[in-house]
Protein backbone atom coordinates (compact mmCIF):
# COMPACT_ATOMS: atom_id res chain seq x y z
CA UNK A 1 0.00 0.00 0.00
CA UNK A 2 3.01 2.58 1.04
CA UNK A 3 4.40 1.66 -2.58
CA UNK A 4 1.53 2.70 -4.21
CA UNK A 5 1.22 5.97 -2.66
CA UNK A 6 4.88 6.50 -3.01
CA UNK A 7 4.56 5.81 -7.14
CA UNK A 8 1.96 8.26 -7.05
CA UNK A 9 3.56 10.74 -5.07
CA UNK A 10 6.99 10.92 -6.86
CA UNK A 11 4.46 10.97 -10.38
CA UNK A 12 2.73 14.52 -9.13
CA UNK A 13 6.08 15.27 -7.94
CA UNK A 14 7.92 14.82 -11.00
CA UNK A 15 5.01 16.46 -12.90
CA UNK A 16 4.71 19.83 -10.38
CA UNK A 17 8.38 19.65 -10.79
CA UNK A 18 8.24 20.27 -14.07
CA UNK A 19 5.50 22.87 -14.24
CA UNK A 20 8.52 24.75 -11.97
CA UNK A 21 10.71 24.49 -14.55
CA UNK A 22 8.71 25.78 -17.37
CA UNK A 23 7.63 28.43 -15.00
CA UNK A 24 11.19 28.98 -14.27
CA UNK A 25 12.33 31.25 -17.42
CA UNK A 26 9.01 30.71 -20.01
CA UNK A 27 9.92 31.85 -23.18
CA UNK A 28 9.46 30.37 -26.30
CA UNK A 29 10.45 28.21 -28.39
CA UNK A 30 11.86 26.28 -25.45
CA UNK A 31 13.03 27.67 -21.97
CA UNK A 32 16.47 25.87 -21.80
CA UNK A 33 18.83 27.30 -24.43
CA UNK A 34 21.90 25.80 -22.97
CA UNK A 35 23.79 23.64 -25.30
CA UNK A 36 23.51 19.42 -24.48
CA UNK A 37 20.43 20.16 -22.56
CA UNK A 38 18.83 16.95 -23.20
CA UNK A 39 15.31 15.95 -23.28
CA UNK A 40 13.55 17.82 -20.40
CA UNK A 41 14.96 21.02 -22.14
CA UNK A 42 11.67 22.24 -23.85
CA UNK A 43 8.20 23.32 -22.39
CA UNK A 44 5.08 21.91 -23.92
CA UNK A 45 3.00 25.05 -23.26
CA UNK A 46 3.42 28.71 -22.43
CA UNK A 47 4.38 29.86 -18.99
CA UNK A 48 2.34 33.54 -18.14
CA UNK A 49 4.93 36.27 -16.91
CA UNK A 50 2.30 37.89 -14.77
CA UNK A 51 1.79 37.96 -11.43
CA UNK A 52 5.02 37.09 -10.42
CA UNK A 53 4.09 34.96 -7.46
CA UNK A 54 2.88 32.43 -9.55
CA UNK A 55 6.59 30.47 -10.01
CA UNK A 56 6.50 30.06 -6.38
CA UNK A 57 3.03 28.05 -6.28
CA UNK A 58 4.57 24.78 -8.52
CA UNK A 59 7.92 25.32 -6.47
CA UNK A 60 6.66 25.42 -3.05
CA UNK A 61 3.85 22.32 -4.11
CA UNK A 62 7.39 20.40 -5.44
CA UNK A 63 9.26 21.26 -2.25
CA UNK A 64 6.57 20.28 0.12
CA UNK A 65 5.38 17.19 -1.96
CA UNK A 66 8.74 15.71 -2.27
CA UNK A 67 9.41 16.33 1.58
CA UNK A 68 6.16 14.39 2.43
CA UNK A 69 7.41 11.47 0.63
CA UNK A 70 10.10 11.27 2.85
CA UNK A 71 8.69 9.29 5.96
CA UNK A 72 6.78 7.16 3.38
CA UNK A 73 10.07 5.49 2.05
CA UNK A 74 11.65 4.78 5.09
Amino acid sequence: MLGLILLAGITIVAIIGLMSYAAYEPRPPGNDTTPGRGLLGFSLFDWPTDPVWLYRVPQGAHVIGGLTLVPIRS
